[in-house]
């Protein structure tokens, strides 16, 4: 009989599942609690990691076209092997495919926000390493990559540890 008291108490009629009523209680169910909104932290994840996306493709896009007025903006000679140049441009087509992947649920894969913070930090060192030991003609270019890189691990980390 016990048994039988505290099942009906576990689910009392119209209440939803895993529900507990209150002992004793022969009133009607309280509402049932409304599906929670997505923080608000990791919207803001979400659309940092699409963002950064965005600014991974922009650059791809550029790098491939190579406009002239854009190398001359940079202060940046026409490379010599054009298709070298372009080829190092296609990490910056494969890693927004990451990045979106994390940007679906940060919640549900941190494992890919902490690869996606990874990712931006080895690309921002390791240009920063190579623009100090091979000395291009114009560095400045690369040296913005390096930061922006690091920046945007510094917003995954903050937006990351807002949620």
């Amino acid at each position: 009989m016990a048994a039988r008291n505290a099942e009906s108490r576990r689910s009392a009629p119209g209440a939803p599942a895993g529900r507990v009523a209150p002992a004793g209680s022969t009133g009607p169910p309280a509402p049932p609690v409304p599906p929670e909104h997505p923080a608000l932290p990791a919207r803001r994840l979400s659309s940092v990691l699409r963002l950064s996306a965005a600014y991974d493709l922009l650059a791809f896009a550029l790098l491939i076209w190579m406009p002239p007025w854009l190398l001359s903006l940079w202060r940046h000679p026409l490379p010599a092997e054009p298709f070298l140049f372009r080829l190092a441009a296609l990490p910056l087509l494969m890693l927004p495919l990451v990045y979106l992947s994390a940007a679906i649920d940060p919640g549900r894969h941190p494992e890919l926000v902490r690869l996606s913070i990874a990712l931006r930090l080895v690309g921002g060192v390791a240009i920063g390493v190579l623009v100090t030991w091979q000395r291009p003609v114009a560095p400045g270019p690369y040296v913005c990559f390096a930061l922006g890189d690091l920046a945007w691990a510094g917003l995954y980390v903050l937006t990351a540890r807002a949620r």
